[in-house]
C-alpha cells in the first residue's frame, strides 16, 4: 500500500511542477516548440493513416512517434495529449528514482521521496527547455541503473529473477527504436550489468554472466521483432532500414577530420558549460555507494563513458539522456541533511516539498517560451493570422523548404507532404532536391522558411523561386530560437 500512495504522491507533483516547466502543459501555447513540433507532425501523421519511412520521415523511431500519435489522438491540435502522456512518463521514471534512493538512504521513505522528486529539475530545466527523443529514454537508464544499483548495493545478483535481465533488454530495445544512437549507448549497461552480477560466484561465474547476457539480448531482439513485424505488415521494412538506420547515419556531418582534437578541445569546453552537471551526477554515484567494493565504480564508470559518448556532438542537449544519474547528486545532498537533521518530520517534509515548489515554478518562468499566463508573444497575432490561412485548405500539408520545422500549422491539423518534408541536419543532396521537385511540382498547400539555412546564403533568391512557383506569402513569426519564419500558402 505505501508503494502506492508513493505513487500517487509522485503522479500529483508531476502533474503539478510539469504544468509549469513542460512546454507541452496546457500552460503554454502550442506554438514554441521545434524538436517535438516534427515528432508530433510525424506521431499524427502516422495516425491518421500516412506510412512512416514512405510518406514521411526524420532521423527519429517508430517508438517516439507512436508515443507522439497517440497523445494527438487524445489533442489533435496542441500538445496537452502527450502532455498527459508524460505525466504517467515522469512519474514512472521517479518512481523509479525513488527505488534507487531507497536502497542508498537505508530504506529512508521521506528523504527518498525528496531526492527522487527534485529529478523532475534536471528533466525539464536543464540545457533546454523544448523536449527532445532523449527525454523519452531516461525511462529506459532509469531502469538499468535500478537493477545495477539493487545488485551493487544488496549484492543479490545471483538471486536477481530472470525478468528483470529481460526486461533490461527491453529497456535498451525501447530506446533503440527512439533514437538509435541512445539505444546504442546505452547497450553499454547490457555488458555492465552482468559484470556485476557475475564476479564472487566461483566456477558458476561465467555461465553466469553468459545466461544474463543471453536474457537481456532476448529482451531487444522481442523489442527490434515488434516493429520488424509491424514494418513488414505496412510494407515499410527495407524504407524504415534505409532512413532510420542508413540514411541518419549518414547525416552525421562527413567531415571527421581531427575529430579527436575537437572532441578532447570540446570535452575541457564542457567543465565551463552548463553540461558538467552531467559529470557531477555520474561522480556523485561514487560517495553514496562508499564501501561497497570495487562494483561501486561499475556505475561511475559506466556513467563516465555515457558522458563521453553524448560529448561526440556539441549539441549539449544530448548529455540529458544521463538525466536519471541525477538522483545520486540529490541522494547526497539528502544525505548530508541527514547528517544534521536526522530522521525527517512530516512537516519538514512538507516545507521541503513547498520550496521544491517554489523552485519548480520559478525554473518554468525562466525556462517558459510562451506561458499563457506569464508571457503574450508579440508574435502570437501573427501565427494566429497563418494559421486562420492554413486552415482554408482542407488536410493542409506543409514542406519546411530547406529549412527546419517550427511548429505552424498544428492547431490546422498539418500533414507532412512528402518523404523530406523538412530538412534534417547534415541533410544530404538527394534530400534537398527531393524538397526542390516538391515546392517546383507545387504538392505542398503550405511552404515555411526558416532565415538561417546554410543551404542559401541569399534569403531573397529563395523567396523569388518560392512565389515563382506560385505561392503567396501570408505572414512572418519568430520561432523559438527567435529567428524569422516566412510561411508561403499555394495560390490558385
Amino acid at each position: 500500500p505505501w508503494k502506492v500512495k508513493v505513487l500517487l504522491a509522485l503522479l500529483t507533483w508531476t502533474v503539478l511542477s510539469t504544468l509549469f516547466i513542460n512546454l507541452d502543459s496546457p500552460l503554454h501555447y502550442p506554438y514554441y516548440h521545434l524538436d517535438s513540433a516534427w515528432y508530433f507532425i510525424c506521431g499524427k501523421a502516422w495516425a491518421d493513416g500516412l506510412v512512416p519511412y514512405v510518406d514521411f520521415t526524420d532521423s527519429k523511431g517508430p517508438l517516439l512517434w507512436w508515443i507522439y500519435g497517440i497523445g494527438s489522438m487524445i489533442s489533435p491540435r496542441d500538445y496537452v495529449g502527450v502532455w498527459i502522456l508524460s505525466c504517467f512518463y515522469y512519474t514512472a521514471v521517479l518512481y523509479l528514482c525513488f527505488l534507487i534512493s531507497m536502497l542508498l538512504t537505508k530504506g529512508d521513505k521521506k528523504w527518498s521521496f525528496i531526492a527522487s522528486s527534485l529529478v523532475i529539475i534536471p528533466c525539464l530545466c536543464w540545457l533546454d527547455a523544448d523536449i527532445h527523443a532523449e527525454h523519452w529514454c531516461i525511462l529506459s537508464l532509469a531502469y538499468l541503473l535500478y537493477v545495477m544499483v539493487k545488485i551493487v548495493v544488496l549484492d543479490d545478483g545471483f538471486k536477481f529473477g530472470n525478468a528483470a535481465f529481460v526486461m533490461c533488454g527491453v529497456a535498451v530495445g525501447a530506446a533503440l527504436f527512439i533514437k538509435w544512437s541512445v539505444g546504442c549507448a546505452y547497450g553499454l549497461m547490457l555488458v555492465a550489468i552482468p559484470l556485476v552480477c557475475g564476479v564472487g560466484y566461483g566456477s558458476k561465474r561465467f555461465h553466469r554472466v553468459c545466461r544474463i547476457m543471453l536474457m537481456e539480448l532476448s529482451g531487444v531482439v522481442c523489442v527490434a521483432a515488434l516493429f520488424s513485424l509491424w514494418a513488414l505488415y505496412r510494407g515499410c521494412f527495407h524504407e524504415m532500414i534505409y532512413e532510420y538506420f542508413r540514411a541518419t547515419f549518414h547525416t552525421i556531418d562527413g567531415d571527421n577530420s581531427g575529430w579527436l582534437q575537437w572532441w578532447i578541445t570540446e570535452s575541457k569546453q564542457m567543465l565551463f558549460k552548463s553540461k558538467c552537471f552531467a559529470l557531477v551526477f555520474v561522480c556523485c554515484s561514487l560517495p553514496v555507494m562508499k564501501g561497497l567494493g570495487w562494483k561501486t565504480y561499475v556505475p561511475f564508470v559506466a556513467g563516465m563513458i555515457l558522458v563521453g559518448f553524448f560529448n561526440l556532438h556539441d549539441m549539449r542537449y544530448y548529455q540529458i539522456a544521463v538525466v536519471p544519474y541525477s538522483v545520486f547528486f540529490f541522494v547526497v545532498l539528502v544525505q548530508m541533511a541527514q547528517f544534521y537533521y536526522g530522521k525527517l518530520s512530516s512537516k519538514a517534509a512538507i516545507v521541503l516539498s513547498g520550496i521544491i515548489m517554489c523552485f519548480v515554478a520559478y525554473s518554468g518562468v525562466q525556462n517558459n517560451r510562451g506561458n499563457i499566463f506569464l508571457t503574450k508573444s508579440p508574435d502570437y497575432e501573427s501565427i494566429v493570422k497563418i494559421e486562420r490561412e492554413i486552415s482554408r485548405f482542407k488536410n493542409p500539408t506543409i514542406l519546411a523548404y530547406r529549412t527546419r520545422y517550427s511548429g505552424i500549422g498544428i492547431a490546422s491539423e498539418i500533414k507532412p507532404a512528402s518523404l523530406y518534408w523538412a530538412l534534417q541536419a547534415g541533410a544530404s543532396q538527394r534530400m534537398v532536391s527531393h524538397q526542390d521537385s516538391v515546392m517546383s511540382h507545387r504538392i505542398a498547400d503550405v511552404i515555411s522558411i526558416t532565415r538561417y539555412s546554410k543551404y542559401h546564403k541569399d534569403d531573397y533568391t529563395l523567396h523569388n523561386k518560392v512565389v515563382k512557383a506560385g505561392y503567396v506569402k501570408v505572414g512572418t513569426y519568430n520561432d523559438a530560437l527567435s529567428d524569422a519564419v516566412d510561411v508561403y500558402v499555394r495560390g490558385k
